[in-house]
Order: C-alpha cells, then sequence, then structure tokens
C-alpha cells in the first residue's frame, strides 16, 4: 500500500529524448506569471475590510492557481471566502452576495449545496464560494468546507519540489485522453486525485508506469490512514464500487476516486501503456471537436445536433445533457435504427453536440413483431386482438405491424420537441 516516492519529488532516471519531450511540452503549458489573481483578491479583500459589518472573512486561493499547478490558457480560479464559525446560523451565500454586488462586476448565482458565483475579471473566469473556515475535519458542515485544507495538503507535500510541473504533465495527459473531469456526467479522475496520484507515485512518468501494471482494483492509501486494515471492510460499500479507491489524506473516511468508471480506469491503463511504448507529444495534444470534423469523420447517414445548454452548475447541466442524448438514443432503437456510432460532447462552458451515424435513415414501413408461443393460449387471444392481421410460423404468433417513423430524420425531428428533451436544455436543433 505504500508509494513508490522518490525523494524531494525528484524525476526517476529518464533517457535524453524523454527529457527533451517532457521539457518541450513544459514549455508550453506552463503560465506566464500574472498578478491579476492577487490584484482580484486585494480587491474581495479591500471591500470586506472597508465594511465594518463583514468581520472575520478571509480569503483563500484555491484550485490548480491555488497549488500552482494549472495549466496556461486553461483554468479558472477556485476562490474560497473563509468565514469564521460566528457565522454558523446565517446564509454564507446571501452574505458573499452582498460583497460580490460591491465590486461592480457582472456575476451570475449557481446553485448547489451551498450556492457560488462565477464572474469574469480581465479574462480570468472566478468562482466565489462560500465556506467554513476550519481546523479539523469534525467542524465541516459542507463538502466544500474541506476544500482549502485539501489544498494545504497538497502544498505541504509539493514544497521544494519539482512536482508542480509533474502535475501539469500528468493533468494535460488525462485532458488529452478524455479522462479529465469526476462530474457524474463524465465519471473521470478529478484534478484533486490527479494531484494525489502524481505525489504518491513520485512523478508523471512513475505514475504511467504504476498504472500500466494496474490491476482489476487499486488502493491507494497515501497517509496510511487505515494501514493494516481491510479497507473494503471499513468503508461504506457506497465509496468501493469504483475500479480505483484513493483514500482522501484529509477525509480518510472518504474514496476520493469515488466517482471514477471502469471504462475510463481501463483507458487510463491503455493509454499508459501506449505512451510507455511510443512516447510522444500527441498525447498532450488537445483536440477541439466541431461540426466539421465530426462531418469529415464519419461522412454518411451522420446525424448531427446542437444546442445551448442550461444554465448551473456543470455537474447538474452536463447530466441533462447525458440524459437528452440517452433518450434519443434510446428511441432510435425502440423505432428499428441501427445506430453504428453514437455520442456526445460538451466542454462545461459554450455549446453541446449529439451525433449518431446510423446505418439506414430511412427502413422499412412495417416490421414483424414476435408474439407469444401458441401454446400459451391466453396470451395468444391478446395479441389475436391487438393485431387483426396475425400470422402463424414454428409453433408461435407474429404480425406485421406500421411503423409510426420509418425516417431517423424525421424521428429526430419531432423528438427535439418533446417536453421530455425542451425540460433540460435552453435549444437543440438540427445541423
Amino acid at each position: 500500500m505504500r508509494g513508490i516516492i522518490n525523494k524531494k519529488g525528484k524525476l526517476p532516471k529518464l533517457n535524453q529524448k524523454m527529457k527533451e519531450l517532457l521539457n518541450t511540452v513544459l514549455t508550453r503549458l506552463k503560465p506566464e506569471k500574472t498578478d491579476i489573481i492577487d490584484n482580484f483578491r486585494k480587491k474581495v479583500l479591500d471591500i470586506i475590510h472597508s465594511n465594518r459589518k463583514y468581520k472575520n472573512i478571509g480569503v483563500f486561493i484555491g484550485g490548480s492557481v491555488g497549488k500552482n499547478t494549472y495549466i496556461k490558457n486553461d483554468f479558472d480560479c477556485d476562490v474560497f471566502i473563509q468565514f469564521a464559525r460566528t457565522y454558523m446560523n446565517d446564509d454564507l451565500s446571501d452574505i458573499l452576495e452582498d460583497i460580490i454586488k460591491e465590486t461592480k462586476i457582472p456575476y451570475k448565482r449557481i446553485h448547489g449545496s451551498r450556492d457560488y458565483f462565477s464572474l469574469k475579471y480581465k479574462g480570468i473566469t472566478f468562482e466565489l464560494v462560500p465556506v467554513y473556515k476550519i481546523n479539523t475535519v469534525e467542524q465541516a458542515q459542507n463538502i466544500t468546507d474541506f476544500s482549502p485544507m485539501h489544498v494545504q495538503w497538497i502544498l505541504n507535500k509539493i514544497r521544494n519540489t519539482n512536482l508542480q510541473d509533474q502535475i501539469r504533465l500528468a493533468k494535460q495527459f488525462f485532458k488529452s485522453s478524455g479522462l479529465y473531469g469526476a462530474e457524474s456526467y463524465l465519471n473521470g479522475f478529478s484534478g484533486h486525485v490527479i494531484d494525489i496520484m502524481t505525489i504518491y507515485y513520485g512523478g508523471f512518468i512513475k505514475l504511467l508506469e504504476a498504472a500500466s501494471k494496474w490491476q482489476k482494483n487499486e488502493i491507494i492509501d497515501i497517509e496510511n490512514h487505515h494501514e493494516g486494515e481491510n479497507i473494503i471492510k471499513i468503508l461504506n460499500k457506497s465509496k468501493i464500487q469504483s475500479p480505483l479507491i484513493i483514500i482522501d489524506p484529509i477525509q480518510k473516511e472518504r474514496n476520493a476516486a469515488a466517482a471514477l468508471s471502469r471504462k475510463k480506469y481501463d483507458l487510463f491503463i491503455q493509454k499508459a501503456r501506449e505512451f510507455l511504448r511510443n512516447p510522444s507529444s500527441k498525447f498532450f495534444n488537445i483536440t477541439r471537436l466541431s461540426i466539421a470534423k465530426l462531418k469529415n469523420k464519419y461522412h454518411d447517414n451522420l446525424i448531427i445536433l446542437e444546442g445551448d445548454p442550461l444554465e448551473g452548475s456543470k455537474d447538474v447541466v452536463g447530466c441533462k445533457i447525458l440524459k437528452v442524448y440517452n433518450y434519443i438514443r434510446k428511441q432510435l432503437k425502440t423505432n428499428g435504427f441501427e445506430i453504428h456510432v453514437s455520442n456526445w460532447h460538451w466542454n462545461g462552458k459554450d455549446k453541446f453536440l449529439i451525433w449518431f451515424q446510423i446505418d439506414n435513415l430511412v427502413i422499412d414501413n412495417q416490421f414483424v413483431q414476435t408474439g407469444p408461443p401458441l401454446e400459451r393460449k391466453f396470451d395468444c387471444d391478446k395479441f389475436k386482438g391487438k393485431h387483426p392481421q396475425h400470422f402463424e410460423e414454428r409453433n408461435r404468433l407474429y404480425a406485421r405491424v406500421s411503423r409510426e417513423y420509418n425516417n431517423a430524420i424525421s424521428l429526430i425531428g419531432h423528438l427535439i420537441h418533446h417536453s421530455y428533451i425542451i425540460s433540460k436544455v435552453t435549444s437543440i436543433y438540427q445541423i
């Protein structure tokens, strides 16, 4: 259960070609220094300190920015507004909204387990999250209260090491492979999990080498919270369903990788092996999906839908888009259409895409429905009453039934106006 941690977080011995590759990738990943984040933090603090009613409130820069593991031109900044426990009976979100109003910057209030806020300042998106300032795990009132403790744990582990850059490499690798994001519509690896794994194994390459040998299930307990114990028996059953169990360094009862699916776990192992066999910068390139690329790839019998998501937290909004995709896919199959390829994509910010490549856009206007065996007289009588034009074959009843839709484009055109779909997205239309 012990990790393969290099002393002082140094890279394992690499050949010159690998070193040059990783250094080249890092050159484009490392952000340029900016004072925008510090200026914004000061702006919020000045508002807090200038108003006597705002007492015992702090501002903590979290996320990858706070850990200095963020990637150039690919980050948002999490700002945790820390309230003292004297605010226990107050609505933290309402107080924070009053503070944000004084910045005179347009913002959105996003509903969640505790409402938070999103705004853009000098080209950077900031998410302001109200939390209680806690010193122990037991003092937390909400899962977000743990976040500053997680950031501080990472900072303590990577101080005086080169692990910030190792985490950047790992994070870009996961993003390029479509593995990044633990939201329930993605079921991938969260940034927090990537941080822990990179620290545990001592670097990016060591992480890939270990993952290439992972078996059906892996357990990482970086702080040895459960050393000598059977973790499977200790944790709640709901927390051990994922193929990877990572005991959270702050919350020992929590599996930080609980959202990970078997599909994403297996894909990471595959990608790790591919990179180690043939290292290349292509493993760090993120391809932006577009309608033109879909048309160029799939050509014939392709149906593409584009739409605008609802506003709200990414997890909730993404799940609604996923439900729309699954609903249309199910209806196509129910109506007899053979789907060759289908998928969907949303980057968490802009329009979403859903696409289907169907073997035949137009199918027979009728199909043969299978009925019950002849010995089941009661069921046969019901089937005959429903289908007067039935026939017998091989001791079973059958009936030729007319389809409501035999054109996939017409069916989807009908579905996108269904109340189930229009309740889950702002708009959806066929390209």
